[in-house]
């Protein structure tokens, strides 16, 4: 290697830029000729006179350059820590500053290709550059050009991984870079800011949750499934590695249930394993606290919503925990402003219902409250949401708890989303437990105050009411079969036009006809 520096030194410091190109190209040649995997080679001297090259003034004498030394690291088996020691701080020059001091995107892009093969064949011996390395890559991953970006992304995750211990006190730097790039033009950038943010976050400071969680739920809502599905998958990672993510559950748990519903089937089918993984290693790490229900829970339940799976008692259990502190911003995103809110509010709702089953008794009235409005929708694909929701908790809520807070409700005033509600109840009660209860549910809908309403959505969703009870209980109607009359009648006496669009494509005359089989 001396021999080389001697053979290029004058060449390498010509003022001629041609000829200190052309003895780039050829030197790099050279050492691409040398066996450096044994380590014998004194490369410093010709390594450091190379290093100078970094500044030179031309941009293909820099580029060059670079290519040597990522050829150097990449070849020479020693671990030399004068290389880092060296190479460090003209690193620092050539990126970390608050200008961009080198002005070439190709070169930058390559020396954040060095910076990376720095971390990979380095990566035991940098923790005392690692305040260098976070300045760097704060600035880099704020660089203009998009595959910088991209790179120092890269870059980020990698030293994450690198130095989990050292890097926890200075990863908070990084973050508020890297969330720059959730909103940029190029999905690959977004998609690799996510990622990044997941390993940044993940073996850093879980303090950084916090301010990450809008950003990531803001990009639920993005068009292309790869960010979606980035977004998946670092969420379940987090919920299975995130050293205080006991912590974080309620924050993190709405946006792997609501990838349950992506429009992708193949998203939707990756986000139900990742669940299930994630409840699996809950169930484990709690597996003392829940012997007795895992004992216990031997057979499915007897009434549960038909094609449906139901999650494992990991993913339960971890939704019942938390749910009381997830009730509260989803009853406000159900009312948001933004249709696309309302919608992945929904989606989340039925989901919320299948994992925390009977659990949901305590925050029933506030929920019943926020779908009440909610089923009133413009966009019909939140109302069929709610009102699917509204049925699943009948499977898991008995209707008596049910109806204890539906119908005392309506005292004040009944409206199309009550009775939308009362509807999606009827229709998923169990039989059984449905008929205790069909005096108090028909003698309040008996009414004159109710039955008599003249809207033609009022009395197609009552008729809606009395053909769930129809349909569910059968025979067992006969007791109230006066008070069935009482409230299916007036649909048929207001006009043809209710009697044609009653709930189910049953009119209300068919509604009577039927009743009468059972009387």
């Amino acid at each position: 290697m001396t021999s080389l520096l001697d053979k290029y030194y004058n060449t390498l410091q010509s003022d001629d830029k041609i000829q200190r190109r052309k003895a780039c190209e050829q030197l790099l040649k050279d050492i691409e000729n040398i066996d450096l995997s044994s380590g014998n080679c004194d490369v410093l001297p010709i390594f450091k006179q190379i290093l100078r090259l970094f500044m030179d003034r031309s941009e293909a004498c820099r580029e060059l350059a670079v290519g040597i030394v990522k050829h150097i690291i990449n070849h020479y088996s020693a671990i030399n820590e004068d290389i880092i020691s060296y190479l460090m701080p003209v690193l620092v020059q050539r990126l970390g500053g608050q200008e961009i001091v080198e002005q070439s995107e190709e070169v930058r892009l390559s020396l954040i290709s060095l910076l990376q093969l720095l971390v990979q064949k380095y990566s035991s011996k940098l923790a005392p550059h690692l305040n260098d390395l976070i300045n760097i890559l704060t600035m880099t991953i704020v660089d203009p050009y998009p595959k910088i970006k991209q790179e120092s992304c890269l870059c980020a995750s990698a030293l994450a991984k690198a130095l989990p211990q050292n890097f926890f006190m200075q990863s908070e730097s990084l973050v508020k870079p890297i969330l720059q790039n959730f909103s940029h033009q190029h999905s690959r950038i977004r998609i690799t800011a996510i990622l990044s943010i997941g390993d940044v976050v993940c073996h850093g400071n879980n303090k950084s949750v916090d301010p990450v969680m809008g950003p990531l739920g803001e990009r639920m809502f993005d068009q292309v499934p790869g960010v979606r599905q980035a977004i998946m998958r670092v969420v379940a990672a987090w919920l299975t590695k995130l050293p205080d993510r006991y912590s974080y559950f309620h924050r993190l748990l709405p946006l792997i249930l609501t990838s349950l519903c992506d429009e992708m089937p193949d998203l939707a089918a990756e986000a139900w394993e990742l669940w299930q993984n994630i409840g699996e290693q809950y169930l484990l790490e709690n597996e003392k606290d829940l012997k007795d229900t895992m004992d216990f829970l031997t057979q499915p339940p007897r009434h549960y919503p038909p094609e449906v799976r139901r999650p494992n008692l990991g993913c339960r259990t971890l939704v019942q925990r938390n749910a009381g502190k997830i009730i509260p911003a989803l009853a406000n995103e159900l009312g948001d402003w933004q249709v696309d809110v309302r919608l992945k509010a929904s989606q989340l709702l039925c989901q919320l219902v299948l994992n925390a089953e009977t659990h949901l008794t305590h925050h029933l009235e506030k929920l019943l409250v926020a779908m009440y409005h909610a089923v009133q929708d413009d966009d019909a694909r939140v109302v069929e949401n709610v009102e699917k929701a509204a049925k699943y908790l009948a499977h898991f809520v008995p209707p008596n708890v049910t109806l204890s807070l539906v119908l005392p409700a309506m005292e004040d005033g009944v409206t199309h989303g009550h009775l939308k509600i009362l509807g999606g109840i009827l229709w998923g009660s169990e039989k059984s437990a449905l008929v205790e209860e069909l005096e108090g549910v028909t003698n309040f809908l008996q009414r004159h105050d109710v039955c008599w309403q003249q809207s033609e959505l009022f009395q197609r969703y009552l008729q809606n009411c009395m053909l769930a009870i129809l349909t569910v209980c059968e025979e067992s109607v006969q007791p109230v079969s006066q008070q069935f009359f009482n409230i299916t009648f007036p649909g048929a006496a207001l006009g043809d036009t209710v009697v044609r669009n009653t709930a189910e494509g049953e009119g209300t005359r068919g509604l009577l006809d039927s009743q009468q089989r059972y009387s």
